[in-house]
């Protein structure tokens, strides 16, 4: 709760903004051409509580949940909407990171590693081309960090 309010801005901005913006303009591009599919970018701290995350996490919650509303406001008009939810990944994000807390993020991910960006590609891709019954859900991603 000592993040400050221009920190909470900038977080809310890029993660839960864009997302919005970035569907209000695929999504009348889409109805004209009948059919199609989105895929917003969660994170298992979308799904999970994470100690010291609270602001992306919480951004990643709104994620989700803007993701299963629209997806249900335009089911029936040809278009799916979900969310991938990426775990540990050897991004930007977690280059930033000390050792102490990669070791830590590994001891609490029971695959034991980090994923490789083309493994959350992968799963994009799964719903943008392969899950053509699904809308509204949210893919984890996450070497099981999000399992009970």
């Amino acid at each position: 709760m000592d993040t400050s309010v221009e920190d909470f801005d900038r977080i809310a901005t890029l993660n839960f903004r864009g997302v919005f913006l970035a569907m209000q303009a695929e999504i009348p591009a889409i109805l004209e051409t009948g059919a199609g599919a989105i895929v917003n970018v969660s994170s298992v701290a979308g799904l999970v509580g994470v100690p010291g995350l609270s602001m992306y996490a919480a951004t990643k919650w709104g994620v989700i949940g803007l993701t299963k509303c629209v997806a249900l406001e335009y089911a029936s008009q040809g278009i799916r909407i979900n969310a991938i939810a990426p775990g540990l990944t050897e991004t930007e994000m977690l280059v930033g990171t000390t050792k102490e807390q990669r070791e830590y993020l590994l001891s609490i991910t029971p695959m034991k590693r980090v994923a490789d960006p083309i493994e959350i590609a992968r799963s994009v891709v799964y719903l943008l081309a392969d899950a053509t019954y699904a809308t509204g859900i949210v893919l984890p991603a996450d070497g099981a960090f999000s399992v009970p």
